[in-house]
């Protein structure tokens, strides 16, 4: 009703065209049989054993956003603050800088951060047991959520990119927003699902922890670290693209406070 009202409509948000249940029966029937052909191919390729194995299956299924070695993505996110500082200031033109900046800040999240990572507990973060804990926590649970991370990169600098080209028009403005928002609570829920759930898949290495003499108080540490490292880098990598954006949209008068 809310939607209705923003956009002016004067109908009943309750009534629906024939048409629409025509094309929703249409989308499910090809939906239906290509996913259970998928499943099926699935089973058909793997026998019991394999099935079962948790740990196979999640190995198996490791596949990066795009086959390229983790300094590409540094090039890739430099590029993109390159390519804002060169096109001409203005919002149209700043479409394609915002998808190289969310694929930049994506590969970055998923793959050259934890390769980062890696280096770093093996060389640096030895005698340190918070942080050698809780960076390799934070490596595997970056390089596991992949998939989410990528969308949320993507759909955050472009979605703030569609609501600054709307500008001109409150009222489609006001609704992109408004779907920027209820995405972005979606997406929070989901992320903070998969991580709780990650956490709760850590009973073995937690309690190898707690055997060589890690204590409650070491575990709440390397909790608080890890989940504000996680959160922080997925604000920062893709809020630096919508800042510089934003910024140079304010210098050129195109947008005002």
């Amino acid at each position: 009703k809310m939607m209705f009202i923003l956009m002016h409509i004067h109908a009943s948000p309750f009534f629906q065209p024939l048409h629409c249940f025509f094309y929703t029966g249409l989308f499910f029937l090809v939906l239906i049989p290509v996913i259970l052909l998928i499943d099926a191919g699935f089973v058909y390729r793997h026998n019991i054993a394999d099935l079962l194995h948790e740990d196979h299956i999640r190995n198996d299924s490791n596949v990066v956003m795009l086959h390229l070695p983790s300094s590409a993505y540094i090039i890739i996110a430099l590029l993109a603050i390159v390519m804002f500082l060169t096109v001409p200031v203005d919002i149209d033109r700043y479409a394609m800088p915002c998808m190289v900046g969310a694929i930049g800040s994506a590969g970055m999240l998923v793959k050259t951060i934890p390769h980062f990572l890696k280096k770093q507990t093996s060389l640096h973060l030895i005698d340190n047991k918070i942080a050698l804990v809780s960076m390799s926590f934070l490596s595997e649970v970056l390089k596991k959520a992949k998939h989410i991370i990528t969308i949320y990169c993507i759909a955050t600098i472009m979605m703030i990119h569609m609501i600054m080209t709307l500008k001109d028009d409150p009222v489609e403005s006001r609704v992109a927003a408004q779907a920027y928002i209820i995405t972005s609570l979606l997406r929070s829920v989901s992320m903070m699902y998969l991580y709780r759930s990650m956490i709760l898949k850590r009973k073995m290495a937690i309690i190898n922890l707690y055997k060589i003499g890690y204590m409650l108080s070491q575990f709440k540490k390397i909790i608080k670290q890890e989940v504000m490292s996680f959160f922080g880098l997925l604000i920062a990598l893709p809020g630096l693209y919508i800042i510089i954006m934003l910024l140079l949209l304010l210098i050129n008068h195109t947008i005002s406070l």
